[in-house]
């Protein structure tokens, strides 16, 4: 990935954006899987700091995949 001048090694995944830490993470199978997931922040924003809503309404597209 070019568009990353090299720091993909660096990235830990909070909540939905990419934190650049000073820790190398090992490279992943894929290109564009990269970094790491720091599960309990990601967790916190998920449950308790999104705001989920409008599912019931039929206007709203809600992909369930």
């Amino acid at each position: 990935m070019k568009n990353f001048i090299n720091l993909e090694e660096y990235f830990e995944l909070d909540g939905l954006t990419y934190r650049v830490v000073p820790i190398r993470i090992r490279k992943r199978e894929t290109e564009s899987d990269f970094g790491s997931v720091n599960t309990a922040v990601m967790f916190m924003y998920v449950m308790n700091k999104f705001d989920w809503g409008n599912m019931n309404n039929s206007k709203v597209y809600l992909d369930e995949k």
